[in-house]
C-alpha cells in the first residue's frame, strides 16, 4: 500500500471510529434525524442505525427550526457525516439564516448530488466536507466563510470556483483530483494555506495564482497539472517543495515575484519541459540573482519584467515605501468588469501606467480607486468596449491620448482636481474619435484652461457639459471648454441654487410645501416655493448669516400669486423678515420679470425668511414665490465713519457738524454722512450720529 493511501485510509478509520462512538441519534421528526447540541439546538445527523449512512434520497429541503414533545430547536448545524454515502442524494437546500456549520464529511461521497447551496449564516465547512461528489459541477461559497477543511473540495466536478475574502484558513489537498477545475480565484486573506497536493492532478487547470502571504509551495502541491500554463508566484514565497510542479508539462509562463530566488527542493521541482520551454518572469531589479540560482537558473529564458507583483490579475510596480502603480492586467484579453483598488497589498495604489490597458477592447467598465493621483500616456487607448469613465477627484495628472479611440465612451466625470496635460511633446488629444460621448460631468468649479482640444469636433457640438452650480459662466469663457455649445450646471440642492456665485449661505425649508428647484422659460434655474395650488398653505424658506455693519443682502426674485385688480388687496402673500420683522411683502396678479431686491443689516447674526402663503379662494397650480441669486455684499463704507478713518466716535460728528454749517465737503464720506439712511445730509444726520456715539447702536 502506497503513503497515499495508507495515509487517507487512516485518516477515514479514524474519523469513521470517532463517529461511530457517538450515541445514537437524538430524535427523527419526518425527513432527517436530529442531534441535540445546545438549548434549544440541533444539527442535521444521519440514522444511527444504519452503519453505511445511507439515510437521505432525492431531494432534500432542510427546516429552519424543528419541533419535538413539545419543544422548538433551531437547526445549526450539519453535522459530521450526515449525508456521507448517500448515493440517492440529488440536492440539498439549506434555510438561510441558522445554518452555521458543514461538518466533517458532511457530504462525503455523494455521487450523485448536484446542487448544494450554502447559506451566508456558515462560517466553517469541515475536513472532507464534500470529497467524491463528481457531479457537483459549481458551488457558491459565500462571504463569511473563514476556514475550509483539508480536502473539502477534493475530487468534485467543479469547474470554476472563487473562494471569498473572508476566509484564513485553507487545508491540505483542498482541489485534490478535481479532473474538470479549469480555473479558481482565491483571496489574499487566507494567512494559512496548507498547499500539500492541493491541485494534485487537476488536469484541466490552465493558470493559477497563489496568493501573497503564502511561504512555501508544499510538495506535489501542483502535481500532474498538465494543462497548467501560467503560475505567479507571489513576493512572499520562501520555499518549493518536491514534485510541486511535477508533471506540469504544459507550463509557458512561470512569474515569481520574490525578491529572493526561493529555494527549490531539487532540479525535479518543475519538469524538464519547463525549463526548456516556459517564459521565466521575475523582477528586474534580480533578473540576475535568477540567471545565478540553483534551480531557477534552468530555465531557458529568464525575462525581467517592470512590475513587482500581481493581484487579481492586475501587475503593479512598487514606487516607494507606501505606493504603487497598476501596470496593467495579466490576462492577453481582459473583458468585463475592472476594479483599480486604493490599496495592493498594503500600498497606496497612486499611479495608473503609460499604456496600460492599451487596446483592452472588451472591458465593458471600469473603476479607479480614490488614490490614483496620475492616469499615463495612452493608458486606455483603444478601449472600444468602455461605456463610462470617472476619473476620481485625487487624480491632479492625465497624460496624452489617454482615452483616444474609446469609440462606445457614452459619459464621463472629472474630478475636482484634475489638470490635463501634453508634456513629451504629445498631442493633448484625451477623448479624440470617442464618437459616442454624449455626456461630459466636471466637477471643478475653476474652468482650469488647457491650449489644445481634449475632445472631437462632434463632441463638443452634440455633449451636454455638466458643471458645478453657478460655475457656468466660468466654462463659457475658458479656453477649449468654450467650445461646447451646450454648458448646463449640477444644481443638486437649494445651496446649489440660491448662493450667488462663491457664496456659501446654507438654506433649510418647511417639511410641509417644502421649496423646490425648479427651472424657468429662459433655462434659469431657481428655487420655487412648494405650496402652488393648495389652498390655506405656507411654504417657507430660511437662511441666517453673521455679517457686519452696512453689508447688503440682494436677493434675485419673482412671483405669481391673487390679487385684486380693482382693490389691489392681495390674497396670495409673498413675505420677507429679517429676525421676525417684515421687511417687504406683495401679492402680484400674473408673474412678474426676474428683479432684485436689496436690503441693509446692522452688525450681528440675522434670520431671514421667505414665505409664500395661500389663501383659501383661487389657488391655480402655477402659483408661486421664486428666489435665486442671493448674495451679502460687503459694506463699502461704515456708516456714520464720516471722516473715513474705519471708526464711528465723536470726531466724526465735528466733522458733520460743519459740514452741515458750512457746506465744505472736504474730508467728508458722504454716503457715510447719510445717517438717517432717508436721503442727503442734514440736521437730522447729526441727531442720529450723536445717539449713534452715545448708545452704540442705531
Amino acid at each position: 500500500m502506497n503513503r497515499k493511501l495508507l495515509f487517507k485510509t487512516f485518516v477515514l478509520a479514524t474519523a469513521l471510529s470517532c463517529t461511530m462512538g457517538v450515541h445514537a441519534h437524538d430524535f427523527a421528526e419526518p425527513g432527517f434525524y436530529y442531534n441535540i447540541i445546545g438549548t434549544n439546538t440541533v444539527e442535521v445527523t444521519y440514522n444511527s442505525s444504519n452503519p453505511n449512512y445511507n439515510s437521505y434520497t432525492g431531494s432534500v429541503s432542510i427546516p429552519t427550526t424543528v419541533t419535538h414533545d413539545g419543544v422548538t430547536y433551531n437547526v445549526t448545524r450539519i453535522g459530521n457525516s450526515a449525508f456521507r454515502n448517500c448515493d440517492g442524494l440529488t440536492a440539498v437546500s439549506m434555510p438561510n439564516n441558522t445554518i452555521t456549520k458543514i461538518d466533517n464529511h458532511a457530504f462525503y461521497n455523494c455521487p450523485n448530488l448536484t446542487s448544494v447551496n450554502i447559506p451566508y449564516s456558515v462560517t466553517s465547512i469541515g475536513n472532507f466536507a464534500f470529497y467524491n461528489c463528481p457531479k457537483l459541477t459549481s458551488i457558491s461559497i459565500p462571504y463569511g466563510v473563514t476556514s475550509l477543511g483539508y480536502d473539502a473540495l477534493g475530487k468534485t466536478g467543479l469547474t470554476y470556483v472563487t473562494i471569498p475574502n473572508s476566509v484564513t484558513y485553507m487545508g491540505s489537498e483542498m482541489f485534490y483530483c478535481c479532473t474538470s477545475l479549469q480555473k479558481v480565484t482565491l483571496p489574499e486573506s487566507i494567512t494559512n494555506f496548507d498547499l500539500m497536493r492541493s491541485f494534485k492532478d487537476c488536469t484541466s487547470l490552465t493558470s493559477i495564482v497563489i496568493p501573497y502571504g503564502v511561504t512555501t509551495i508544499k510538495a506535489d502541491a501542483f502535481n500532474g497539472c498538465t494543462s497548467l500554463k501560467d503560475v505567479t508566484i507571489p513576493r512572499t514565497v520562501t520555499a518549493i517543495n518536491q514534485g510541486a510542479f511535477a508533471g506540469c508539462t504544459a507550463l509557458t509562463t512561470v512569474s515569481c515575484f520574490a525578491t529572493t530566488p526561493p529555494s527549490l527542493y531539487n532540479n525535479n521541482v518543475f519538469p524538464s519541459e519547463a525549463y526548456s520551454n516556459a517564459k521565466l518572469q521575475v523582477p528586474s531589479a534580480v533578473q540576475s540573482a535568477y540567471q545565478a540560482a540553483d534551480g531557477w537558473k534552468l530555465f531557458n529564458t529568464i525575462n525581467g519584467v517592470d512590475y513587482d507583483f500581481v493581484l487579481h490579475n492586475l501587475k503593479y510596480a512598487i514606487t516607494s515605501s507606501t505606493t504603487v502603480k497598476c501596470v496593467g492586467p495579466t490576462l492577453n484579453s481582459p473583458s468585463g468588469s475592472w476594479y483599480i483598488p486604493e490599496t495592493a497589498l498594503g500600498y497606496d495604489v497612486t499611479e495608473i501606467g503609460q499604456q496600460a490597458f492599451l487596446n483592452c477592447k472588451d472591458i465593458t467598465s471600469l473603476e479607479i480607486g480614490s488614490k490614483v493621483k496620475t492616469i499615463g500616456l495612452a493608458a486606455f487607448y483603444g478601449c472600444s468596449g468602455l461605456t463610462t469613465m470617472t476619473i476620481p477627484d485625487a487624480v491632479t495628472y492625465v497624460g496624452g491620448i489617454a482615452f483616444m479611440y474609446c469609440t462606445s465612451l457614452e459619459s464621463i466625470t472629472i474630478g475636482k482636481n484634475c489638470r490635463f496635460n501634453n508634456s513629451a511633446g504629445w498631442s493633448l488629444n484625451i477623448f479624440q474619435y470617442c464618437s459616442n460621448l454624449r455626456s461630459i460631468t466636471c466637477l471643478s468649479k475653476d474652468a482650469w484652461e488647457f491650449h489644445e482640444p481634449m475632445f472631437d469636433a462632434s463632441t463638443y457640438e452634440n455633449a451636454v457639459l455638466w458643471v458645478p452650480a453657478k460655475s457656468e459662466s466660468n466654462y463659457w469663457h475658458t479656453n477649449y471648454w468654450n467650445k461646447f455649445t451646450n454648458i448646463k450646471g449640477i444644481y443638486n440642492s437649494l445651496d446649489d441654487v440660491l448662493n450667488a456665485e462663491g457664496g456659501n449661505l446654507h438654506f433649510t425649508t418647511s417639511s410641509d410645501y417644502p421649496w423646490v428647484i425648479a427651472m424657468d422659460d429662459n433655462g434659469d434655474v431657481y428655487a420655487k416655493s412648494g405650496n402652488g395650488g393648495v389652498s390655506s398653505s405656507t411654504s417657507i424658506l430660511q437662511t441666517t448669516v453673521t455679517v457686519e455693519e452696512g453689508t447688503r443682502l440682494l436677493v434675485t426674485l419673482r412671483a405669481r400669486g391673487e390679487q385684486s385688480s380693482s382693490s389691489g388687496t392681495i390674497y396670495d402673500k409673498c413675505l420677507c423678515e429679517v429676525d421676525g420683522v417684515e421687511i417687504y411683502s406683495y401679492g402680484v396678479l400674473f408673474p412678474t420679470s426676474w428683479g432684485v431686491n436689496c436690503h441693509v443689516f446692522t452688525a450681528g447674526t440675522h434670520t431671514i425668511t421667505w414665505s409664500y402663503t395661500k389663501d383659501s379662494s383661487v389657488n391655480p397650480e402655477g402659483d408661486y414665490f421664486g428666489i435665486m441669486e442671493v448674495e451679502l455684499e460687503a459694506p463699502e463704507f461704515l456708516r456714520g465713519d464720516v471722516n473715513n478713518n474705519g471708526q464711528v466716535d465723536i470726531n466724526d460728528v465735528t466733522v458733520l457738524i460743519n459740514f452741515v454749517l458750512s457746506g465744505d465737503s472736504t474730508g467728508v464720506n458722504l454716503e457715510a454722512a447719510n445717517t438717517d439712511q432717508q436721503g442727503g445730509v442734514d440736521i437730522n444726520d447729526v441727531t442720529a450720529l450723536i445717539a449713534r456715539v452715545l448708545t452704540g447702536s442705531w
